[in-house]
């Protein structure tokens, strides 16, 4: 019973995420007790109860449903590895904005999540006290990184569509 509960509150607090960061999206203002960080909503809120009771029916149907959905993957149908992905480049990192990954579909997500987990635990790559940044430069000089592609919490939807090569 207590994995049910917890599983229903991650997924009451994964909805609160999301509603909020796709709300600007479809030009709706949440309210503004509600539109806070999940841990800032109290317990005893009627809203996160209802949606921590509503999530709780929703795994209980969709098991089912989620299992068969994720079963059922589509392999792409042009398959390269990771050196022809690259080219003839000379790139040495693969840097990409969380704001872009955050945008693609769900299913797409979940596999690229599924991938990155299984690198993670395939490489003890990151040497202890290292920490990395990302700079970006223009004819050799520093600029500054544009803020539509730093801005992942509050993205700008309408700045994103612009460099956006078709739809997904």
């Amino acid at each position: 019973m207590t994995e049910q509960i917890e599983g229903a509150r991650t997924l009451a607090r994964r909805f609160h995420e999301v509603y909020e960061r796709l709300a600007p999206k479809f030009r709706y203002t949440t309210r503004k007790e509600t539109a806070v960080p999940w841990e800032e909503i109290p317990e005893d809120s009627p809203n996160k109860q209802l949606m921590i009771a509503v999530c709780g029916e929703i795994l209980l149907w969709a098991k089912d449903d989620a299992i068969k959905l994720l079963a059922t993957a589509v392999v792409p149908a042009v398959m390269r590895n990771v050196h022809e992905w690259f080219e003839l480049t000379y790139a040495r990192w693969l840097t990409i904005p969380r704001v872009l990954l955050d945008q693609m579909p769900i299913e797409w997500q979940y596999e690229w999540v599924k991938l990155m987990d299984e690198f993670n635990e395939t490489w003890d790559w990151v040497p202890d006290g290292i920490q990395f940044y990302v700079n970006a430069r223009r004819s050799g000089k520093m600029v500054e990184l544009p803020e539509h592609l730093c801005e992942y919490r509050r993205p700008m939807y309408e700045e994103l569509e612009k460099i956006k090569r078709h739809q997904v």
